[in-house]
């Protein structure tokens, strides 16, 4: 048997939010490590960081962490567009979890610490994406953005270049920054509007509280889905279907906090997403995109 590498910790965790500095995190991302032993077991390859994209068709996991819980996935985003396309444009969503994601948020991503508390009310804020994903911001939607009303925001991602972040006071003064430290989700509890990129999970809280979204992908929402991080989610906001309703069909690869324990329910997942990924492979579909 294939010795399992202790290596979740290791490989650039503070980008995607499991840092060793968050003791309260680090017993919730225990979970990736009982996915691997999962995915070792049915022989199928499991790779850290849903942001690393693949197109090879042979089915393996990719996990990372969210506020929300894990999110697991096979990793060419094709396969999420098939999923939208078959299982959830115009059809009859049949509700399979009683979960409020709402009431999931019980570790923040970056900032574990409370002290933080934004109580500023403000018209909207921009959601920046971390260093990595940088080019797939339209700074032209950004100013425009930030132009519209004079209570705007940017939020600043908490993985992010220290020249970047002079760049951005120097650029929109730094009275319209909010700091990294502060919780995304108090932000939007006192704003009205949204400005996200395809790559961040904010999409999930900004559909949850019924935000207006304002998109900052160089490209449109990513359009060929080669750079989107939760192609899924953006799929079903732009076309008026929300998070949770989604969420509820257990069609994403979403594990909530409240169910990480649950072997049975994670096994489930991965078996229902390796028979939809069977057929997605055997697709018309899979053959013409």
């Amino acid at each position: 048997m294939q010795k399992i590498i202790d290596t979740y910790y290791d490989i650039n965790l503070t980008r995607t939010g499991l840092s060793k500095e968050s003791d309260a995190y680090n017993k919730k991302a225990k979970i990736i490590k009982k996915i691997e032993y999962i995915c070792l077991s049915k022989k199928i390859k499991f790779v850290f960081d849903v942001t690393w994209k693949f197109y090879d068709h042979k089915f393996f996991i990719s996990a990372t962490g969210t506020n929300y819980g894990i999110y697991i996935t096979y990793p060419n985003n094709r396969f999420e567009y098939y999923i939208f396309e078959n299982f959830i444009r115009n059809k009859k969503l049949e509700k399979k979890l009683d979960i409020d994601l709402k009431n999931e948020i019980n570790i923040s991503k970056y900032n574990e610490e409370s002290k933080y508390k934004f109580n500023d009310t403000i018209n909207g804020i921009a959601v920046l994406p971390n260093q990595n994903r940088i080019k797939n911001l339209d700074f032209n939607k950004l100013n425009n953005f930030i132009d519209d009303n004079k209570k705007n925001y940017i939020k600043i991602h908490p993985v992010i270049s220290p020249n970047f972040v002079d760049f951005l006071r120097k650029k929109y003064g730094n009275e319209r920054l909010v700091e990294s430290h502060y919780r995304l989700e108090d932000i939007m509890m006192n704003c009205n509007e949204v400005a996200i990129t395809s790559n961040t999970e904010s999409i999930i809280p900004a559909s949850l509280y019924n935000k207006k979204i304002y998109y900052l992908a160089s490209d449109n929402l990513n359009n060929n889905g080669t750079e989107s991080t939760y192609p899924l989610f953006y799929l079903c906001v732009n076309n008026d279907i929300s998070i949770q309703t989604v969420f509820e069909t257990d069609l994403t690869g979403l594990i909530p906090w409240s169910l990480v324990e649950n072997d049975n329910y994670i096994i489930n997942k991965i078996e229902n997403m390796v028979k939809i990924h069977g057929q997605w492979r055997n697709s018309i579909y899979n053959c013409t995109v």
